[in-house]
């Protein structure tokens, strides 16, 4: 654990790995209407474009692999079983595909 983390766990917040891989998670679990994190409540949506299951965080939007999109390399994978969850911001996107932090 390094000291960025340790300091986290000491005030009960969760590091941005920890809540990335909450929110796929939650994402990915049908079962699940909302996520907490920091121990507030954000509730998962569905994205009336895409029928896309998603969270609204901050200013970054996380939503799954839109498996109907016919030409993207994650749609494939995505039709296949695979569960992938992108953070859309102004910046850099974010990954996590299969509970596996790609691109932060």
């Amino acid at each position: 654990m390094n000291s960025r983390q340790q300091l986290n766990k000491k005030d009960n917040t969760m590091s941005e790995e920890e809540k990335l891989i909450a929110i796929h998670n939650a994402i990915h679990d049908i079962s699940v209407t909302k996520v907490t994190i920091d121990g507030k409540d954000y509730p998962i949506k569905v994205n009336p474009g895409n029928l896309c299951r998603c969270v609204e965080m901050y200013d970054i939007t996380y939503m799954e692999q839109n498996a109907y999109k016919a030409t993207s390399k994650y749609a494939f994978m995505a039709q296949n079983g695979h569960k992938i969850t992108w953070g859309i911001r102004g910046g850099p996107w974010q990954l996590v595909v299969d509970g596996k932090i790609e691109r932060i």
